[in-house]
């Protein structure tokens, strides 16, 4: 990729733009036109690399899962009409088959956009990564900055329709603990180059000031799930920088007694707010955790009637009314509560295993052995220790929610994902 600095973000916007796009068919040509351009720039910035390995791998691996996707959609199981519902058709059984077309069809141009992004984000350079990653701390604290704004100005009602520009608190959760670990990694990095550099001051306390902005409205947010995500991001950073102080002393100067106290004390206090939380609506936990048990329970049952290919890719929302035992009139669900299960119930024991092989092929491609650098901690010690924690953060938070299946968290989700890869095939050399 040959834009740099700030420019670094015009392909990730137009991404957004894209993904967000309404339907229609203006809307449609230019979400189709916007996407082959930023293909045809990923193929061409990959055509000029000297090792074509990674991108033979890449464009392999990415042709997989779309045949796969648009072989689903070539096989319907189901026809849909309007008043009547699902009606079967003649199909290929042995073939993976869509039981509701629209939507495999959707989630086609979805994968499409988010392999893009993939392949995007594994060849931006160190300047690149900088500045992406400094621009989304920037945008996830100043979103913070509207949810405590939106929390605390008084209202007869504390009934709120967004959380920052997410309708679901705890997709925002899931968002804030998505960015958390990556603004306090990178702070550090900044505090290491300032010191490495003579100087007094760096903008690392901008980094850690959006952290806590991050994480104060995540507790304002009350999503229970988020704030013990926020809790434990916090507590393995802490870990971390414990970890790498040790191995490379030469990186700050040792923290004074009194700085450890009030932080683990900090820290024990927020622990301690996060359980009297949790405990103090224990009554209402259970009775969430029995009614999200049911909807897991049915939506295996989906699986259990397709277990090799699934229902299809983007087909719960119209199958799942099917199977769900609680009352139709009062529920309905867009999604299962559980994203590895949806993903299991769409696309089935093959077609799921296709997708991740794909993907993995795609991933975990290494270039030679990794050079260590001795004075201060690599890339992948440092800031892809960050995005490992982000990326395990959201996949906790996938395990009883959906947001996976919200778009700005599944892009920059891949994105991280895509320079963790990038750097995989570097060796994690680079600081």
């Amino acid at each position: 990729m040959r834009w740099g600095g700030f420019t670094s973000w015009v392909p990730f916007g137009l991404l957004v733009l894209i993904i967000g796009c309404p339907g229609g068919w203006g809307p449609f040509l230019f979400r189709t036109a916007a996407l082959f351009w930023l293909g045809w720039r990923l193929y061409r910035q990959r055509a000029s690399g000297r090792d074509v390995r990674p991108r033979t791998r890449f464009f392999f691996g990415a042709a997989v899962i779309l045949s796969l996707l648009l072989a689903y959609s070539l096989n319907p199981s189901h026809r849909w009409v309007d008043g009547i519902g699902a009606l079967p058709v003649s199909h290929l059984h042995f073939l993976p088959a869509a039981a509701f077309r629209a939507g495999t069809l959707d989630a086609l141009w979805f994968a499409s956009a988010i392999l893009v992004s993939t392949g995007l984000a594994m060849d931006l350079g160190r300047s690149q990564r900088v500045w992406l990653m400094a621009g989304v701390v920037a945008v996830s604290g100043a979103t913070a900055l509207v949810v405590l704004g939106q929390r605390l100005t008084p209202r007869p009602f504390p009934v709120f329709d967004l959380t920052g520009f997410f309708p679901y608190e705890n997709h925002y959760a899931a968002f804030a603990n998505l960015v958390l670990p990556v603004a306090l990694c990178a702070g550090a990095r900044r505090t290491i180059r300032a010191y490495e550099s003579g100087r007094v001051s760096s903008p690392a306390g901008l980094f850690y000031f959006s952290a806590g902005l991050m994480v104060a409205a995540v507790v304002l947010s009350r999503s229970r799930a988020g704030l013990l995500i926020s809790c434990l991001m916090v507590a393995a950073f802490i870990g971390l920088q414990i970890r790498l102080r040790r191995r490379y002393p030469l990186i700050g100067l040792p923290v004074p007694r009194w700085v450890r106290t009030v932080y683990l004390a900090g820290s024990a206090g927020g622990g301690l707010a996060a359980v009297l939380v949790f405990f103090s609506r224990l009554r209402q936990v259970g009775a969430e955790l029995s009614f999200r048990g049911q909807v897991l329970a049915d939506t295996l049952s989906v699986w259990r009637d397709n277990p090799f290919w699934g229902s299809g890719p983007g087909s719960f929302s119209a199958v799942f009314p099917y199977y769900q035992s609680l009352p139709a009139e009062k529920f309905f669900f867009l999604h299962a509560h559980c994203d590895p299960l949806q993903f299991l119930a769409e696309y089935g024991l093959l077609g799921g295993a296709v997708v991740l092989g794909a993907a993995g092929w795609i991933l975990f491609f290494r270039r030679g052995p990794a050079r260590v650098e001795e004075a201060a901690p690599t890339f992948g010690e440092l800031e892809g220790t960050g995005l490992g924690l982000a990326l395990a953060g959201v996949g906790l938070h996938s395990l009883v929610d959906f947001p996976l299946h919200h778009p700005l968290i599944a892009l920059l989700s891949v994105v991280w994902v895509g320079i963790l890869a990038g750097q995989f095939t570097n060796g994690f050399e680079e600081r």
